[in-house]
C-alpha cells in the first residue's frame, strides 16, 4: 500500500509545482529508503498511514491545478529516483494487492526516471526551459510513449520540450503586459528588455531562444497577431514552433 502512496504523491507534488517542497522531500526520501533496507517487515501503523496518506493524495489529484509561475526544479532526477526505489522497498513488505490505478500511475512514474536518464544521455536535446517543469510534466510526457525505440524517446523528448515552454507562458504574459503598462503601451525592441518585468526571474537562456515578431506600439496589433516566436528546434523532426501574442499562443512547423 506504501508503494501506492508514493506513486500517487509524485504525482501531486508535479501538479503544485512548489520547489521549496520537493527539496524537503529530497531529503525525507532519502532517510526513509535507508531506513526500510534495514527492517525486514513493514508494521500495520505504516499501511494505515499509507492508506491515509493515499486518500488524500487521490483528493489533491481530483482538485484542478494551480496555475503558477513556476520555480526552477533542481532535484527532479533524484525526486524521481529516491521515489522508484522506496516505492519498490516498500511494496516488497506490503502483501496487498495494488489496484489498476495504483499500477498506472507507479508505471508512469518508472517511465518517467527512464526518460530522465535518456535527458541526460543526449544534453543536447535539452532546452533551459526544462528546468521550470513539474513532475507531472514528466509523467505526462512519458504516458503511453514508446521508450524502447530511439524515434519513441525523441517524440517524448519533443512532448517534454512543449510542456516545458506551455509552462512560461503565464511569466511572458505578465511581463509583457508590465513593461506595455510602463512604456505608454509600446513593444520592447528586444526581449532582454523584459528582464525587470518577470516576477520570477528568467535565464537569460531563455530569453535568446526567442525573437520578436512585433515592435512598436501594441495599439496597432490585431487581436490574433503574435509578437513572439521560436527561433530554432531541438528536434526538427517532432519540434514545433511556439509562437505567442497578447493573451494566445499557437503551434506551428519549423
Amino acid at each position: 500500500m506504501t508503494r501506492i502512496q508514493n506513486g500517487l504523491l509524485a504525482l501531486a507534488i508535479g501538479a503544485t509545482g512548489v520547489a521549496i517542497f520537493e527539496w524537503h522531500q529530497v531529503s525525507g526520501l532519502r532517510e526513509q529508503v535507508r531506513s526500510l533496507k534495514e527492517q525486514s517487515d513493514i508494521s500495520a501503523e505504516h499501511i494505515q498511514q499509507a492508506e491515509r496518506e493515499r486518500d488524500d493524495i487521490k483528493s489533491q489529484l481530483s482538485a484542478p491545478a494551480q496555475e503558477a509561475v513556476p520555480r526552477p526544479n533542481q532535484d527532479t532526477t533524484e525526486l524521481l529516483n529516491l521515489r522508484a526505489e522506496l516505492a519498490r522497498l516498500r511494496a516488497e513488505k506490503s502483501t496487498a494487492a495494488p489496484d489498476p490505478f495504483t499500477l498506472t500511475v507507479l508505471a508512469d512514474t518508472a517511465r518517467a526516471a527512464r526518460l530522465n536518464q535518456q535527458l541526460a544521455l543526449a544534453p543536447e536535446k535539452r532546452i533551459p526551459e526544462l528546468q521550470y517543469v513539474t513532475l507531472a510534466d514528466w509523467l505526462e510526457a512519458t504516458r503511453d510513449a514508446d521508450l524502447d525505440s530511439d524515434a519513441g524517446v525523441r517524440k517524448a523528448l519533443s512532448r517534454l520540450r512543449r510542456l516545458a515552454k506551455s509552462r512560461l507562458y503565464p511569466a511572458w504574459q505578465q511581463a509583457f503586459r508590465a513593461y506595455l503598462d510602463k512604456h505608454d503601451n509600446q513593444l520592447p525592441a528586444d526581449l532582454a528588455q523584459l528582464k525587470p518585468y518577470f516576477e520570477t526571474p528568467i535565464d537569460d537562456a531563455v530569453l535568446t531562444r526567442y525573437q520578436l515578431l512585433a515592435t512598436g506600439s501594441a495599439n496597432t496589433l490585431n487581436p490574433g497577431d503574435y509578437i513572439m516566436t521560436e527561433k530554432a528546434a531541438v528536434d526538427q523532426d517532432y519540434d514545433e514552433r511556439y509562437e505567442m501574442g497578447l493573451g494566445h499562443t499557437r503551434w506551428t512547423h519549423f
